[in-house]
């Protein structure tokens, strides 16, 4: 994850995901990501490793492969970019 402000001093992050690629419309296309850190992204720096998962069992996880890449949002502020590496 890369961060585009201050990265979170907490270990498991939970927020709105949207694919970077993708049909719109997009509010279909926003799940909830949930991010778990072994060291907090605060301590890591702007680049973050993480697990990551989906909230939610209805959630297109087959989506989740090496490559695809996330817009994390807190509200409509864009604060972190997401790419899957495995």
């Amino acid at each position: 994850m890369t961060w585009t402000g201050r990265s979170p001093a907490t270990l498991h992050y939970v927020h709105p995901a949207r694919f970077v690629k993708g049909p719109p419309p997009w509010k279909d296309d926003t799940w909830s990501l949930a991010c778990d850190f072994d060291v907090p992204p605060a301590e890591q720096g702007s680049d973050s490793i993480a697990q990551v998962r989906f909230l939610v069992p209805a959630a297109p996880d087959d989506r989740l492969r090496p490559g695809t890449t996330l817009w994390l949002y807190e509200g409509a502020a864009l604060v972190a970019t997401a790419e899957i590496l495995d």
